[in-house]
């Protein structure tokens, strides 16, 4: 199962439920249409245990004054998060045109797989290179949706890997700070099109799939897919407009672990380091 809204995905933490499990049947189908895409394909496909989205396929063209063969070629995870950010605006109050030429920054966590869905454009006749070229470039995540809400600050994909999403939204509170914008839209996305289990593993995965945090057990990372937008601004100015408000960021830091026993080997001076500027930032005493 898979949680389709925030509340959903908050009971299931609180519940301890485990998500991860095998590719929705609907998307094996779809993928397995365009099986003659894999290289040394005998007839089954086996794939990864993920946490996966059930659907990231279905996409309202038409809200995005787009054409059918346009949307066809744009990446399903651009799509997905322009839907979300969209409702995101909606549920912070800020709908239709109430951020029209503002000063609205964008900030997103890049997926580092936003190329994959090429694989399945290169095997459809859909292929007008006119469209296929601001369909694809990832940048055009940020810029796509600055263009359709006509948001005047800076629009930008961040990838510095697992922490992307949180640099992204480190970097938006800075420039909120600096007074540079006055509202942020952050977020981030990661989808698996792909996700076919040719039995390698990276040093980093987990044997079960799975991560278990702070637990003797503990022996890698395990992945998901999943799709994120929040509205940021200043607090003060968020009580004096009677805004909704879900969350207080207090502070953050952002460091590098610099050299280590390997470059996927986190180091924890530079963890414990970072906390404690981040405390210090936000003017917590633990």
């Amino acid at each position: 199962g898979s949680s389709r809204t925030p509340g959903e995905f908050w009971k299931e933490l609180c519940e301890g439920r485990d998500l991860i499990g095998g590719l929705p049947d609907g998307r094996k189908r779809d993928i397995e249409e365009l099986a003659a895409l894999y290289d040394n394909y005998q007839g089954t496909l086996k794939y990864r245990q993920y946490c996966y989205l059930d659907e990231v396929d279905k996409f309202d063209y038409g809200f995005f004054r787009l054409s059918p063969s346009e949307a066809a070629l744009i990446d399903p995870g651009q799509r997905l998060f322009l839907e979300t950010a969209c409702h995101a605006i909606e549920d912070a109050g800020y709908g239709g045109d109430k951020l029209w030429g503002s000063r609205t920054g964008i900030y997103i966590g890049a997926s580092d797989n936003l190329s994959e869905y090429n694989r399945f454009i290169d095997s459809s006749s859909e292929t007008d290179q006119n469209l296929l070229l601001t369909a694809q470039t990832p940048s055009i995540l940020a810029s796509r949706l600055a263009y359709i809400l006509n948001l005047k600050g800076p629009a930008m994909l961040v990838d510095t890997a697992c922490s992307s999403s949180l640099v992204a939204l480190h970097l938006a509170c800075q420039a909120i700070r600096e007074e540079k914008i006055d509202t942020a839209l952050v977020g981030g996305v990661k989808l698996h099109l792909l996700p076919l289990d040719n039995g390698s593993r990276s040093g980093i995965d987990s044997s079960d799939s799975r991560a278990h945090c702070f637990d003797d057990s503990a022996d890698g990372t395990g992945g998901g897919e999943g799709v994120i937008a929040i509205v940021i601004k200043p607090l003060e100015k968020a009580l004096e407009e009677n805004d909704n408000i879900y969350a207080v960021i207090r502070g953050s830091e952002v460091n590098q672990d610099g050299s280590t026993i390997g470059i996927t080997a986190p180091d924890a001076d530079a963890q414990a380091d970072v906390i404690d500027k981040a405390w210090k930032d936000a003017g917590i005493d633990p």
